[in-house]
Protein backbone atom coordinates (compact mmCIF):
# COMPACT_ATOMS: atom_id res chain seq x y z
CA UNK A 1 0.00 0.00 0.00
CA UNK A 2 1.40 3.22 -0.86
CA UNK A 3 1.44 6.07 1.61
CA UNK A 4 0.48 9.19 1.44
CA UNK A 5 4.26 10.70 0.72
CA UNK A 6 5.30 7.85 -1.22
CA UNK A 7 6.44 5.67 1.00
CA UNK A 8 6.44 2.40 0.16
CA UNK A 9 6.67 -0.05 2.95
CA UNK A 10 7.50 -3.63 2.87
CA UNK A 11 4.58 -6.13 4.11
CA UNK A 12 6.21 -9.07 3.41
CA UNK A 13 7.54 -11.36 6.21
CA UNK A 14 9.32 -14.47 6.55
CA UNK A 15 7.19 -17.50 8.12
CA UNK A 16 9.36 -17.99 11.01
CA UNK A 17 7.95 -18.93 14.31
CA UNK A 18 9.80 -19.78 17.40
CA UNK A 19 6.52 -20.53 19.44
CA UNK A 20 3.16 -21.44 18.19
CA UNK A 21 1.47 -20.73 21.91
CA UNK A 22 2.96 -17.74 22.92
CA UNK A 23 1.22 -14.80 24.52
CA UNK A 24 2.51 -11.45 23.92
CA UNK A 25 0.81 -8.65 26.47
CA UNK A 26 0.49 -5.28 25.48
CA UNK A 27 -0.21 -3.15 28.09
CA UNK A 28 -0.75 0.54 28.24
CA UNK A 29 -1.38 2.42 31.21
CA UNK A 30 -2.29 6.03 29.28
CA UNK A 31 -0.22 8.76 30.29
CA UNK A 32 0.68 7.27 33.84
CA UNK A 33 3.68 9.06 35.25
CA UNK A 34 6.80 7.84 36.65
CA UNK A 35 6.88 7.05 39.66
CA UNK A 36 8.69 5.14 42.41
CA UNK A 37 6.02 2.22 43.14
CA UNK A 38 6.85 1.48 38.82
CA UNK A 39 10.16 1.46 39.87
CA UNK A 40 9.70 -0.77 42.89
CA UNK A 41 7.45 -3.01 41.19
CA UNK A 42 10.17 -3.93 38.18
CA UNK A 43 12.30 -4.70 41.29
CA UNK A 44 9.52 -7.10 42.55
CA UNK A 45 8.67 -9.06 39.79
CA UNK A 46 11.79 -9.12 38.52
CA UNK A 47 11.42 -6.95 34.95
CA UNK A 48 13.39 -4.74 33.08
CA UNK A 49 12.59 -1.32 33.59
CA UNK A 50 13.49 1.46 30.66
CA UNK A 51 13.11 4.85 30.36
CA UNK A 52 11.31 5.50 27.00
CA UNK A 53 11.36 8.37 24.57
CA UNK A 54 7.59 8.48 23.41
CA UNK A 55 4.86 10.19 21.70
CA UNK A 56 2.99 12.95 23.12
CA UNK A 57 -0.37 11.88 22.71
CA UNK A 58 -2.12 8.12 22.48
CA UNK A 59 -2.28 8.45 18.33
CA UNK A 60 1.21 9.43 17.34
CA UNK A 61 2.80 7.17 19.96
CA UNK A 62 0.73 3.96 19.26
CA UNK A 63 1.75 4.93 15.10
CA UNK A 64 4.88 5.03 16.37
CA UNK A 65 5.28 1.74 18.26
CA UNK A 66 3.23 -0.36 15.73
CA UNK A 67 4.81 0.51 12.69
CA UNK A 68 8.85 1.78 13.81
CA UNK A 69 8.50 4.92 12.29
CA UNK A 70 7.89 8.43 13.43
CA UNK A 71 4.25 9.83 12.85
CA UNK A 72 6.15 12.63 9.94
CA UNK A 73 7.92 9.32 7.91
CA UNK A 74 4.02 7.52 7.90
CA UNK A 75 2.34 11.15 7.01
CA UNK A 76 4.27 14.20 4.95
CA UNK A 77 3.16 16.49 7.63
CA UNK A 78 3.17 14.41 10.66
CA UNK A 79 -0.13 13.20 12.74
CA UNK A 80 -2.16 15.77 14.09
CA UNK A 81 -5.16 15.44 16.61
CA UNK A 82 -7.74 14.90 14.07
CA UNK A 83 -5.81 13.46 10.89
CA UNK A 84 -7.63 10.09 11.48
CA UNK A 85 -10.95 11.87 10.07
CA UNK A 86 -9.59 11.97 6.89
CA UNK A 87 -8.89 8.49 6.67
CA UNK A 88 -12.81 7.37 8.36
CA UNK A 89 -15.15 5.53 6.36
CA UNK A 90 -18.16 7.48 6.22
CA UNK A 91 -20.46 4.52 6.40
CA UNK A 92 -18.62 2.40 8.57
CA UNK A 93 -17.08 4.68 10.72
CA UNK A 94 -13.65 2.55 10.57
CA UNK A 95 -10.48 3.81 9.71
CA UNK A 96 -8.38 3.28 7.18
CA UNK A 97 -5.18 4.92 7.22
CA UNK A 98 -2.74 4.36 4.38
CA UNK A 99 0.04 2.80 6.06
CA UNK A 100 -2.19 0.28 7.43
CA UNK A 101 -0.81 -3.02 5.64
CA UNK A 102 2.16 -1.98 7.83
CA UNK A 103 0.68 -1.82 11.24
CA UNK A 104 2.04 -4.86 13.30
CA UNK A 105 -1.35 -6.42 13.74
CA UNK A 106 -1.67 -6.48 10.30
CA UNK A 107 1.37 -8.30 10.43
CA UNK A 108 1.06 -10.82 13.13
CA UNK A 109 -2.82 -11.92 11.24
CA UNK A 110 -0.89 -12.52 8.36
CA UNK A 111 1.05 -14.63 9.98
CA UNK A 112 -1.68 -16.92 12.07
CA UNK A 113 -1.41 -14.73 15.17
CA UNK A 114 -4.79 -14.44 17.05
CA UNK A 115 -5.49 -10.42 18.46
CA UNK A 116 -7.25 -9.64 21.38
CA UNK A 117 -8.37 -6.07 22.72
CA UNK A 118 -9.30 -5.43 25.95
CA UNK A 119 -11.05 -2.03 27.00
CA UNK A 120 -9.88 -1.24 23.84
CA UNK A 121 -12.77 0.77 21.72
CA UNK A 122 -9.62 3.66 21.50
CA UNK A 123 -7.32 1.74 19.35
CA UNK A 124 -10.65 0.18 17.41
CA UNK A 125 -11.62 4.12 16.54
CA UNK A 126 -8.28 5.60 16.25
CA UNK A 127 -5.70 3.46 15.01
CA UNK A 128 -7.11 0.22 13.46
CA UNK A 129 -10.62 -1.71 13.29
CA UNK A 130 -10.07 -5.66 11.90
CA UNK A 131 -12.68 -8.21 11.58
CA UNK A 132 -10.00 -10.58 13.28
CA UNK A 133 -9.88 -9.08 16.45
CA UNK A 134 -11.50 -10.39 19.33
CA UNK A 135 -12.74 -7.72 21.77
CA UNK A 136 -13.70 -7.14 25.48
CA UNK A 137 -13.89 -4.75 28.06
CA UNK A 138 -14.49 -4.30 31.80
CA UNK A 139 -17.47 -1.74 31.81
CA UNK A 140 -20.43 -4.88 30.82
CA UNK A 141 -21.81 -2.57 28.44
CA UNK A 142 -19.40 -3.57 25.51
CA UNK A 143 -22.79 -3.75 22.79
CA UNK A 144 -24.32 -0.74 24.29
CA UNK A 145 -23.78 2.62 22.29
CA UNK A 146 -21.85 4.91 23.86
CA UNK A 147 -21.63 9.00 22.58
CA UNK A 148 -17.88 10.12 22.09
CA UNK A 149 -15.98 11.95 24.34
CA UNK A 150 -16.57 15.43 25.67
CA UNK A 151 -14.77 17.24 28.16
CA UNK A 152 -17.79 18.86 30.28
CA UNK A 153 -19.39 15.53 30.16
CA UNK A 154 -18.09 12.03 30.66
CA UNK A 155 -19.38 9.38 28.87
CA UNK A 156 -20.44 6.14 31.14
CA UNK A 157 -17.67 3.77 29.43
CA UNK A 158 -14.72 6.83 30.94
CA UNK A 159 -16.41 7.51 34.30
CA UNK A 160 -16.38 3.58 34.89
CA UNK A 161 -12.45 3.47 34.50
CA UNK A 162 -12.41 4.89 37.88
CA UNK A 163 -15.29 3.06 39.65
CA UNK A 164 -15.22 0.60 41.93
CA UNK A 165 -17.26 -2.28 39.32
CA UNK A 166 -14.83 -1.76 36.60
CA UNK A 167 -11.58 -2.49 39.10
CA UNK A 168 -13.52 -6.03 40.41
CA UNK A 169 -14.11 -6.86 37.07
CA UNK A 170 -10.89 -6.18 35.64
CA UNK A 171 -8.99 -7.75 38.09
CA UNK A 172 -11.48 -10.93 37.14
CA UNK A 173 -10.59 -10.51 33.97
CA UNK A 174 -7.08 -10.24 34.63
CA UNK A 175 -6.96 -13.98 35.63
CA UNK A 176 -8.99 -15.15 32.83
CA UNK A 177 -6.73 -13.76 29.86
CA UNK A 178 -3.60 -15.19 31.32
CA UNK A 179 -5.64 -18.55 31.99
CA UNK A 180 -6.83 -18.77 28.67
CA UNK A 181 -4.92 -21.32 26.56
CA UNK A 182 -4.37 -20.81 22.78
CA UNK A 183 -3.55 -23.47 20.12
CA UNK A 184 -1.30 -19.86 18.41
CA UNK A 185 0.36 -16.98 19.09
CA UNK A 186 -1.65 -14.64 20.70
CA UNK A 187 -1.54 -10.42 21.14
CA UNK A 188 -3.05 -8.54 23.85
CA UNK A 189 -3.62 -5.01 23.68
CA UNK A 190 -4.92 -3.95 26.82
CA UNK A 191 -5.69 -0.84 27.88
CA UNK A 192 -6.22 1.74 31.35
CA UNK A 193 -7.57 5.03 30.74
CA UNK A 194 -7.32 6.54 34.57
CA UNK A 195 -4.87 9.04 34.24
CA UNK A 196 -5.83 10.04 30.92
CA UNK A 197 -9.56 10.44 32.62
CA UNK A 198 -7.82 12.28 35.67
CA UNK A 199 -5.93 14.81 33.82
CA UNK A 200 -9.49 16.05 31.54
CA UNK A 201 -11.22 17.74 35.00
CA UNK A 202 -11.44 21.13 34.36
CA UNK A 203 -10.99 22.35 37.71
CA UNK A 204 -7.56 21.62 39.59
CA UNK A 205 -8.90 20.27 42.84
CA UNK A 206 -10.74 17.61 40.93
CA UNK A 207 -8.09 16.55 38.89
CA UNK A 208 -5.88 16.16 41.93
CA UNK A 209 -7.96 13.95 43.34
CA UNK A 210 -8.73 12.06 40.68
CA UNK A 211 -4.94 11.72 39.86
CA UNK A 212 -5.22 10.00 43.92
CA UNK A 213 -7.46 7.59 42.93
CA UNK A 214 -6.26 6.75 38.99
CA UNK A 215 -2.70 6.13 41.22
CA UNK A 216 -4.10 3.94 43.86
CA UNK A 217 -6.64 1.66 41.06
CA UNK A 218 -3.48 1.32 38.37
CA UNK A 219 -1.31 0.33 41.11
CA UNK A 220 -3.57 -2.32 41.80
CA UNK A 221 -4.37 -3.70 38.87
CA UNK A 222 -0.61 -3.47 37.73
CA UNK A 223 0.18 -6.01 40.96
CA UNK A 224 -2.68 -8.05 40.05
CA UNK A 225 -0.89 -8.98 36.87
CA UNK A 226 1.40 -12.16 36.85
CA UNK A 227 4.47 -11.47 35.02
CA UNK A 228 5.98 -15.19 35.67
CA UNK A 229 3.10 -16.78 33.32
CA UNK A 230 5.32 -18.95 31.14
CA UNK A 231 5.65 -18.61 27.63
CA UNK A 232 4.93 -14.61 27.91
CA UNK A 233 5.84 -11.71 27.05
CA UNK A 234 4.82 -9.04 28.98
CA UNK A 235 5.20 -4.76 27.41
CA UNK A 236 4.13 -3.03 30.04
CA UNK A 237 3.99 0.93 29.50
CA UNK A 238 2.85 4.83 29.62
CA UNK A 239 2.59 6.62 25.89
CA UNK A 240 2.63 10.60 27.06
CA UNK A 241 2.50 13.05 29.71
CA UNK A 242 0.13 15.07 31.72
CA UNK A 243 -1.36 16.86 28.26
CA UNK A 244 -2.50 19.77 29.98
CA UNK A 245 0.73 20.62 30.79
CA UNK A 246 2.04 20.52 27.02
CA UNK A 247 3.66 23.80 25.50
CA UNK A 248 4.36 24.94 22.63
CA UNK A 249 8.12 23.49 23.10
CA UNK A 250 8.29 20.07 24.10
CA UNK A 251 9.97 18.96 27.48
CA UNK A 252 10.80 15.75 28.52
CA UNK A 253 8.15 15.59 31.03
CA UNK A 254 5.90 15.09 27.90
CA UNK A 255 7.56 12.49 26.19
CA UNK A 256 9.81 10.38 28.58
CA UNK A 257 7.99 7.90 30.21
CA UNK A 258 8.67 4.19 31.15
CA UNK A 259 8.25 0.91 30.15
CA UNK A 260 8.36 -2.50 32.42
CA UNK A 261 9.61 -5.44 30.14
CA UNK A 262 9.63 -9.45 31.16
CA UNK A 263 10.47 -12.03 28.52
CA UNK A 264 8.85 -15.79 29.62
CA UNK A 265 9.77 -17.18 25.83
CA UNK A 266 12.97 -17.38 25.78
CA UNK A 267 15.71 -15.55 27.45
CA UNK A 268 18.44 -14.01 25.97
CA UNK A 269 22.34 -13.43 27.32
CA UNK A 270 22.61 -9.74 25.84
CA UNK A 271 22.72 -6.95 28.44
CA UNK A 272 18.99 -4.95 27.68
CA UNK A 273 19.54 -1.05 27.27
CA UNK A 274 18.05 1.66 30.12
CA UNK A 275 16.71 3.87 27.75
CA UNK A 276 14.41 3.06 23.72
CA UNK A 277 12.71 4.64 22.50
CA UNK A 278 8.79 3.44 22.08
CA UNK A 279 9.62 2.65 18.23
CA UNK A 280 11.39 -0.23 19.51
CA UNK A 281 8.47 -1.97 20.09
CA UNK A 282 8.00 -3.28 16.60
CA UNK A 283 11.70 -4.53 15.49
CA UNK A 284 11.49 -5.84 19.17
CA UNK A 285 8.86 -8.47 18.20
CA UNK A 286 9.96 -8.62 14.81
CA UNK A 287 13.09 -9.64 15.90
CA UNK A 288 11.69 -12.01 18.63
CA UNK A 289 9.54 -13.61 16.40
CA UNK A 290 12.05 -14.36 13.39
CA UNK A 291 10.13 -11.74 10.83
CA UNK A 292 11.77 -9.84 8.33
CA UNK A 293 10.61 -6.13 9.07
CA UNK A 294 11.20 -2.85 7.26
CA UNK A 295 11.97 0.74 9.17
CA UNK A 296 14.31 2.94 9.80
CA UNK A 297 17.87 2.20 10.73
CA UNK A 298 16.87 4.39 14.40
CA UNK A 299 14.15 1.71 15.46
CA UNK A 300 16.31 -0.71 17.39
CA UNK A 301 15.56 -4.06 19.04
CA UNK A 302 15.81 -3.99 22.82
CA UNK A 303 18.25 -7.16 22.17
CA UNK A 304 20.90 -4.95 21.36
CA UNK A 305 23.00 -3.26 23.35
CA UNK A 306 22.87 0.06 24.54
CA UNK A 307 23.94 2.59 22.27
CA UNK A 308 24.67 5.70 24.91
CA UNK A 309 25.36 8.42 21.78
CA UNK A 310 22.24 7.91 20.27
CA UNK A 311 19.88 10.58 19.34
CA UNK A 312 16.37 9.91 19.74
CA UNK A 313 13.39 11.92 18.08
CA UNK A 314 9.88 12.24 18.70
CA UNK A 315 6.91 15.51 17.42
CA UNK A 316 3.94 16.45 18.83
CA UNK A 317 0.45 17.65 17.32
CA UNK A 318 -1.15 20.08 19.20
CA UNK A 319 -4.83 20.38 18.30
CA UNK A 320 -5.21 24.05 19.16
CA UNK A 321 -2.15 24.57 16.91
CA UNK A 322 -2.97 22.33 14.17
CA UNK A 323 -5.46 20.27 13.95
CA UNK A 324 -3.88 17.90 11.20
CA UNK A 325 -0.08 17.77 11.37
CA UNK A 326 2.99 18.10 13.75
CA UNK A 327 3.30 21.03 15.20
CA UNK A 328 6.82 20.64 17.16
CA UNK A 329 9.66 18.42 16.64
CA UNK A 330 12.45 17.35 19.36
CA UNK A 331 15.76 15.71 18.82
CA UNK A 332 17.62 14.34 22.13
CA UNK A 333 20.58 13.13 23.43
CA UNK A 334 21.61 12.02 27.25
CA UNK A 335 24.60 13.27 27.17
CA UNK A 336 26.14 11.94 31.19
CA UNK A 337 25.93 8.63 32.42
CA UNK A 338 26.20 6.78 36.19
CA UNK A 339 27.25 2.94 34.90
CA UNK A 340 24.08 2.13 32.31
CA UNK A 341 21.77 4.85 33.89
CA UNK A 342 21.40 8.49 32.25
CA UNK A 343 22.07 11.30 34.42
CA UNK A 344 21.33 14.57 32.04
CA UNK A 345 19.54 14.74 28.54
CA UNK A 346 19.92 17.21 26.15
CA UNK A 347 17.25 18.52 23.67
CA UNK A 348 16.61 20.77 20.51
CA UNK A 349 12.98 21.86 20.53
CA UNK A 350 11.14 22.86 17.14
CA UNK A 351 8.14 25.47 17.63
CA UNK A 352 6.62 25.15 13.98
CA UNK A 353 4.81 28.46 14.07
CA UNK A 354 7.20 30.63 14.99
CA UNK A 355 10.20 28.88 13.23
CA UNK A 356 11.80 28.47 16.55
CA UNK A 357 14.52 25.92 17.94
CA UNK A 358 15.11 25.84 21.95
CA UNK A 359 17.97 23.87 23.57
CA UNK A 360 17.58 22.75 26.74
CA UNK A 361 19.14 20.11 29.13
CA UNK A 362 17.36 17.78 31.59
CA UNK A 363 18.47 16.48 35.08
CA UNK A 364 17.44 12.98 36.10
CA UNK A 365 17.65 11.00 39.69
CA UNK A 366 18.80 7.69 39.87
CA UNK A 367 15.36 6.24 38.92
CA UNK A 368 15.22 8.27 35.69
CA UNK A 369 12.98 10.61 37.08
CA UNK A 370 13.02 13.96 36.06
CA UNK A 371 14.27 16.53 38.35
CA UNK A 372 15.07 19.47 37.06
CA UNK A 373 15.47 21.66 33.74
CA UNK A 374 17.56 24.57 32.34
CA UNK A 375 18.05 26.50 29.28
CA UNK A 376 21.38 26.37 27.53
CA UNK A 377 22.86 29.31 26.23
CA UNK A 378 24.75 27.79 23.57
CA UNK A 379 22.53 25.88 20.49
CA UNK A 380 23.72 21.94 20.39
CA UNK A 381 24.25 22.23 16.72
CA UNK A 382 24.72 18.56 15.96
CA UNK A 383 21.59 17.86 17.47
CA UNK A 384 20.03 20.88 15.66
CA UNK A 385 20.98 19.57 12.80
CA UNK A 386 19.66 16.19 13.14
CA UNK A 387 16.21 17.18 13.80
CA UNK A 388 16.23 19.09 10.33
CA UNK A 389 17.56 16.11 8.56
CA UNK A 390 14.61 14.33 10.19
CA UNK A 391 12.17 16.24 9.70
CA UNK A 392 11.24 17.38 6.42
CA UNK A 393 8.34 19.86 7.40
CA UNK A 394 11.35 21.54 9.66
CA UNK A 395 13.26 22.31 6.71
CA UNK A 396 10.37 23.80 4.42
Amino acid sequence: MLGKNGWIPNSGIKNLMVNENAKVYCILFDAMPMTEFIFETAERKKANFFGQVGGTFTINSLAGMFTGFLPSELEKNGIGHLLRERYRDKKTRIIHWPWEESILTTKLIKNGWKIRLHNGKYFLTTIQDLPEFKKSDSFNIINKKISSFRRKKYTLREKTFLSAEFQRNEIKNIKKMQAEEHKCNTFYFIRYDHFHIAQSWRSKETRKRSHISATKLCNEIMTSWNLDEPNSLFWIFSDHGDWNSIKKHLNPRDYFKWVLFKDNIRHTSCRLPSVISNRDFYPTLMEKFGYSHDYPSDSLSIFKEQDKNRVFFTEDGRERIDKYNSSSAVACRFTKWKGNIPSQMIYVSWYKKKKEFKCKRAFLNEKMIITNYESLSVMDKELKTALINRFKWVRE
